[in-house]
C-alpha cells in the first residue's frame, strides 16, 4: 500500500540517518495498534537503502512458542547475507565471543559457516552480547552506515531486551541506527520492556510518536482503497471515527468496497459502520479488553451506553457500586489503556472504536434496560435542571425503545430538538424531532398540538439541511393541525416558515403568494411570528420587483415591532428596501446599524454578523468603500465571537461574491476553499453548501476553464445558478444555449433597473454577453444605471459596461 503522510516523522529519522556516519542513534517509534508503525519503519528502511545504507530487519511475535532472540536472529542473519565480506576477514570466527552467536540458532550458524555449532560455555549473557557487538562493528567498518529495523519490540523476551539495551547504550560509537517499533504499552513499571525504555530514555534515545492520520491523509488512503473519490466531509467523519488509524481506515474501506458502498455522500455513514464494523477491527479491539475481569467488563458496558466520556458519579448510581469498589475495578481498564482520565472524576474510552466494540457486544435487551436506567439516573442527577440537558436525556430514552415512557420520550425529544436548533445542529434536530413524532404514536391518546410542535422542529431541520420539499411537507402538516384547532398564532408561525423556506430556495412567486394569502386572511397581531411573516413578505416582494408593496410593509413593520427581536426584523427589511430596492445609502446604512444593534442586544451575535456582512456588500455596491470595509471588520468580529458555523459560512460566501466581482480571483478562490471546508463540516446539502458549490464552480472556471463545471452547480436557487450556467455555456462555445438563458432572466429584470438586487444579477449576465460579444449589453447596462437613486451604485458595474464597448 502506498505510504501517506508522516513527513515530520520521516524528517526526524532522516536527520539521525544523515548524522549516523559521525554518531549512531537509537530511534524508538511508538503508537497504538494499527497506527502504522510497521508501515513507517518499512518506509524508513526504504529511505535508508536509497542512501546506500545496509538494512537488516527482524521481528518479534506474540507467541510463547517462538525462541528467544528471534528478532535478532532474523536481523543478524540478514546482515551476514547482505555483507558476505564479513566472513572474508572482517570477523574473527575463532573469537569465543563470535562463536557465542551460534546460540541464536541454525540460521546464524549457517550464515557464519561454522562447522562446529557448539558454543563455548558461558557464565552469563555478556559473551553473546559481545559477539553481537563484534559483528556490528565489523559490519559498520565494511561500508556505509548500518540500519537495524526491529519491529514489534513489545513482544520481545527479556533476554532480547537486555541485548537491545546493551547495543543502544553503545550505539553512538558506530555508524549505526537501531530503529525499533513499539506498540503503546501500559505494562507495569517493573516489566522488562518498561525497564528497558526507561533506561534508554536516560541516555540518547530518539522517540517518534505516531499519532493518527489527519483527515486529508485519511481521504487519500481511503480513496486508494475504494478507487473512487471521497467527499471531504466523509473523510473528516471517518478520520474522527477511526482517530486516523490506518489499519481501521483500510479495513473499513475494504468492507465498503466488498459491499459496493462508497463515501461520496457528505455524511452519515458513521452509524452504519458502528452497526457493521469489520471483523479485523472488532478482533483487535476485543483483544484489548479480553483480559479484564467480568466486573470490569460489566462496568465498561454500562459506561459504553453512557457515551465516549462517562462521569464516575453517574456510573456509581447506575451500577449501584460503592465509589471505592468502582475505582478499584475501573483501574483495570485504565491500566490496560482501555480508558483514560480526561478530567477529575471523568473517564473516557481511549479509542472511539473500543466503546463501539463493547457497546455492540451488549445483548439488545440489556442495552435497552441500561439506556432506560441511564436516562432515569441523569434526570435524578440534574434535578430541576434536567430540561437543560434534554438532548442528552432524549438520546437515552430513544435508545431505550419501548422500555421508556412514550410521553417522557416525546417531551424530551421536543425540548432537545429546540436546543439542537439553537446550536445549529440540524441532523440532531431532525433525529430528535422524528423520534419524538414516533414516540407519540405509542401514546394511548392524541396530542395534536404537541405533534405540530415536533413537525415544526422537523421542518426547521429539513430547511437547514437544504431539503425544501421535505421541510414544506412538515410545515404544511403542522399548519393543517393548527387550522383544525383554530389556532391562528400557530398558523402564522407555520406560514412564516413556509415563506422563509420558499424564499431561501429561490421559489419567489410561491413565497409571495404564501405570505400575501396569510397576511390577508389572518388578523394583524403584535407577535414575533406575525412580524417575521410580514418581514418574509417584504423580502419576497423585493425579489419579485414589487418595490411599492415592500415599502408599504416596511412601514407597517415599524408600527408592529415591539421588542428587540421584532425591531431587528423591521430594520432588516427597511435596510434591504433602502439598499436593494431604491438605492438610498444613508437610510440603508442607518437601518443596518439599528438591525445589528438589536440582534446584539438579544445575544444573537452570529445573526448580527450576517447582517453586517449584508451591509458590507450593500455599501460596496452603493459605492461606499470605507463603510463596506468597516462593516466587513464588524462582521468578522461578531461572527467569530458567535462561533456559529452558518454565520461564518455566510460571511465567507458574501466575501467570495464581492472578490469575484472585483476581479480578485486569487482571493476569491481562497474564500471559496474556506467556504467549501465549512460546508463539508455542515453537510454539503445545506443552503450554505449550495453557496459553496457556486463558489467552487467559479473557482473551477478560474483554474481549469468551463469544462465539466455544470455538475458542480447546486440544484436549488435557479435564479442564482442560471447566470453562472450561461457563463459556462458561453465559455464552452454554446452561444445559443447561453443566449436562451440570458434572455429568460432578462425578462425577470425590471427594465428601469431599480435596485441593487437587479444590478447584482446583471453582473454575471453582463459577463456572459461580453463573452458573446453582444453589444446590446451596453445599452442594457446604461438603462440599469439610469435611475438617479442608484447613481452611487454604478461604480460596481461600470467596468462591465466598459468591457462591452471594447
Amino acid at each position: 500500500m502506498e505510504f501517506f503522510g508522516r513527513q515530520p516523522e520521516q524528517a526526524t529519522f532522516l536527520e539521525r540517518l544523515d548524522a549516523a556516519r559521525d554518531e549512531g542513534s537509537a530511534v524508538c517509534v511508538h503508537g497504538e495498534l494499527g497506527v502504522g508503525k510497521t508501515w513507517f519503519v518499512q518506509r524508513c528502511a526504504e529511505l535508508a537503502v536509497e542512501r546506500g545504507c545496509t538494512v537488516a530487519r527482524g521481528t518479534w511475535y506474540e507467541s510463547p512458542l517462538v525462541p528467544a532472540y528471534v528478532g535478532f536472529q532474523e536481523c543478524l542473519a540478514q546482515l551476514l547475507i547482505a555483507q558476505p565480506q564479513l566472513l572474508q576477514g572482517g570477523l574473527d570466527l575463532d573469537d569465543p565471543h563470535v562463536r557465542e552467536l551460534a546460540t541464536l540458532g541454525p540460521e546464524i550458524v549457517g550464515a557464519l559457516g561454522l562447522k562446529d555449532a557448539s558454543p563455548v560455555d558461558a557464565e552469563d549473557q555478556y559473551g553473546l552480547w559481545r559477539g553481537v557487538w563484534l559483528l556490528l562493528e565489523a559490519a559498520c567498518a565494511a561500508g556505509p552506515p548500518v540500519v537495524l529495523v526491529l519491529d514489534d519490540v513489545q513482544w520481545a523476551d527479556a533476554s532480547s531486551l537486555d541485548l537491545l539495551l546493551f547495543i543502544c547504550r553503545k550505539v553512538e560509537e558506530l555508524p549505526l541506527i537501531v530503529l525499533g517499533a513499539v506498540r503503546g504499552t501500559t505494562a507495569q513499571p517493573d516489566a522488562p520492556l518498561q525497564r528497558a525504555l526507561t533506561a534508554l530514555r536516560s541516555s540518547s534515545l530518539v522517540e517518534i510518536e505516531l499519532a493518527g492520520l489527519g483527515w486529508k491523509d485519511t481521504r487519500t488512503l481511503i480513496e486508494s482503497v475504494l478507487r473512487t473519490p471521497v467527499a471531504a466531509s466523509s473523510a473528516q467523519e471517518l478520520c474522527e471515527f477511526t482517530k486516523g488509524n490506518p489499519l481501521f481506515i483500510g479495513e473499513i474501506g475494504r468492507q465498503l468496497a466488498s459491499k459496493g458502498g462508497s463515501l461520496q455522500s457528505p455524511a452519515g455513514f458513521g452509524e452504519a459502520l458502528r452497526q457493521d464494523l469489520p471483523h479485523n477491527v472488532r478482533d483487535v479491539m476485543a483483544g484489548r479488553i479480553s483480559a479484564l475481569s467480568s466486573e470490569c467488563h460489566y462496568l465498561l458496558q454500562l459506561a459504553a451506553c453512557v457515551g465516549r466520556n462517562f462521569d464516575l458519579l453517574l456510573l456509581e448510581e447506575i451500577a449501584n457500586f460503592e465509589r471505592a469498589e468502582l475505582s478499584v475495578i475501573l483501574s483495570e481498564a485504565t491500566t490496560a489503556a482501555v480508558t483514560e482520565e480526561v478530567a477529575p472524576g471523568v473517564l473516557a474510552f481511549s479509542h472511539p472504536l473500543l466503546r463501539e466494540v463493547i457497546y455492540a457486544g451488549i445483548p439488545s435487551a440489556n442495552r435497552l434496560a441500561i439506556h432506560a436506567g441511564v436516562a432515569l439516573a441523569l434526570e435524578r442527577s440534574y434535578g430541576v435542571g434536567a430540561t437543560r440537558h434534554a438532548r442528552e436525556i432524549a438520546n437515552h430514552l430513544i435508545s431505550a425503545g419501548r422500555l421508556a415512557d412514550a410521553g417522557r420520550t416525546a417531551n424530551f425529544c421536543e425540548l432537545g430538538a429546540r436546543q439542537a436548533r439553537a446550536l445549529f445542529a440540524p441532523e440532531e434536530m431532525q433525529r430528535l424531532a422524528q423520534a419524538g413524532i414516533g414516540a407519540l404514536e405509542r401514546l394511548s391518546f392524541d396530542a395534536p398540538r404537541f405533534r405540530a410542535k415536533l413537525l415544526l422542529e422537523n421542518g426547521y431541520a429539513e430547511t437547514m439541511l437544504g431539503h425544501p420539499d421535505e421541510a414544506l411537507v412538515a410545515y404544511r402538516s403542522a399548519l393543517a393541525i393548527y387550522e383544525a384547532l383554530g389556532d391562528e398564532e400557530g398558523q402564522v408561525d407555520c406560514k412564516r416558515w413556509i415563506a422563509t423556506t420558499l424564499l431561501r430556495f429561490g421559489r419567489w412567486s410561491e413565497a409571495v403568494a404564501t405570505t400575501h394569502q396569510a397576511l390577508t386572511s389572518l388578523p394583524a397581531t403584535r407577535t414575533t411570528a406575525y412580524v417575521a411573516l410580514a418581514g418574509a413578505h417584504g423580502l419576497a416582494a423585493l425579489v419579485g420587483g414589487r418595490f411599492e408593496e415592500m415599502a408599504t410593509w416596511s412601514e407597517k413593520l415599524q408600527e408592529l415591532s415591539f421588542d428587540a427581536e421584532t425591531k431587528a426584523i423591521s430594520h432588516h427589511v427597511a435596510a434591504q428596501h433602502d439598499s436593494w430596492g431604491i438605492g438610498d445609502p444613508e437610510s440603508a446604512m442607518w437601518n443596518y446599524d439599528e438591525c445589528r444593534a438589536n440582534f446584539i442586544k438579544i445575544g444573537h451575535d452570529g445573526t448580527a454578523g450576517q447582517v453586517a456582512a449584508d451591509q458590507a456588500v450593500a455599501a460596496y455596491l452603493l459605492g461606499d468603500v470605507e463603510r463596506s470595509k468597516e462593516a466587513w471588520a464588524e462582521s468578522a468580529v461578531l461572527v467569530e465571537r458567535s462561533s456559529r458555523l452558518t454565520a461564518l459560512a455566510e460571511l465567507c460566501a458574501l466575501r467570495t461574491v464581492v472578490l469575484t466581482q472585483e476581479g480578485d480571483w486569487p482571493a476569491a478562490v481562497k474564500e471559496a476553499d474556506r467556504l467549501g471546508a465549512m460546508s463539508a463540516q455542515m453537510g454539503g446539502s445545506t443552503i450554505y453548501g449550495q453557496g459553496a458549490q457556486r463558489a467552487i464552480a467559479l473557482q473551477h472556471i478560474w483554474r481549469h476553464g468551463p469544462a465539466n463545471t455544470e455538475d458542480l452547480l447546486p440544484e436549488a436557487s435557479p435564479l442564482r445558478n442560471e447566470p453562472l450556467q450561461a457563463v459556462l455555456l458561453a465559455e464552452s462555445g454554446d452561444r445559443n444555449g447561453a443566449v436562451r438563458i440570458v434572455n429568460a432572466i432578462r425578462e425577470l429584470v425590471p427594465s428601469d433597473g431599480r435596485g441593487l438586487f437587479w444590478l447584482s444579477t446583471a453582473l454575471p449576465l453582463a459577463a456572459t454577453l461580453v463573452t458573446l460579444r453582444d453589444k446590446s449589453v451596453a445599452q442594457w447596462l446604461d438603462a440599469l444605471q439610469r435611475p438617479a437613486q442608484c447613481s452611487t451604485g454604478t461604480a460596481s458595474i461600470s467596468n462591465w459596461g466598459a468591457l462591452t464597448h471594447c
